[in-house]
């Protein structure tokens, strides 16, 4: 599966969570992977990673925050479910804990004279193992997770075949995020005259 799907995917879970999930526009953004996402009239700043091999990737400035991580409120990954490849797992995570948690690999990479730079991306896994040599022995990122999910093969498939909601749909899931209510009470009539 392409890490664009996993990124549509994200959008579907953070749906079915009762958000209104609004594309955040940017130069260099890859399409998906910043969004907006309203719940009772709060917006949320996500940024949507995506990765087959189970690891999260941020790459440090030269101010010393990590890019894409110090402007969002909260990081939604996407991997293939830890046992099956045809499935897959979905968590969210608070921006301060994985701040944490990249520093501290940050300064592992630095103690042990690794190459780190402001260009170089560093790899973190969700798994207490990496499957991967990262360089450090930081990992185990689900544990951090603040909500998760799992997809099975089908919900996979469904979450990322083109069905695009109708007009009405898009207006009801806004509506429900931004003023607080159950996506099931809002029901709209539409009235007209037969020509």
């Amino acid at each position: 599966m392409k890490n664009s799907e996993y990124r549509t995917v994200a959008h579907s879970v953070l749906k079915d969570r009762g958000f209104d999930v609004r594309m955040t526009p940017g130069q260099g953004y890859l399409p998906g992977s910043r969004v907006t996402a309203v719940k009772a009239g709060t917006a949320t700043k996500i940024a949507v990673k995506a990765s087959r091999e189970r690891t999260i990737s941020f790459t440090r400035q030269e101010n010393g925050r990590w890019r894409t991580l110090h402007s969002v409120d909260h990081v939604v990954a996407v991997v293939p479910a830890e046992t099956s490849r045809d499935e897959a797992e979905v968590f969210a995570f608070d921006k301060r804990a994985l701040v944490r948690k990249f520093d501290r690999a940050w300064k592992q990479l630095q103690h042990q004279k690794r190459p780190v730079g402001f260009n170089i991306p560093v790899f973190i896994p969700i798994d207490a193992v990496a499957r991967k040599n990262v360089g450090h022995d930081i990992g185990n990122l689900k544990n951090l997770a603040i909500w998760s999910a799992r997809l099975n093969a089908e919900e996979l498939k469904a979450r990322t075949s083109p069905s695009e909601d109708s007009y009405i749909d898009q207006f009801r899931r806004r509506f429900a995020a931004e003023n607080g209510v159950d996506l099931e009470q809002v029901m709209i009539s539409i009235l007209g005259k037969p020509k």
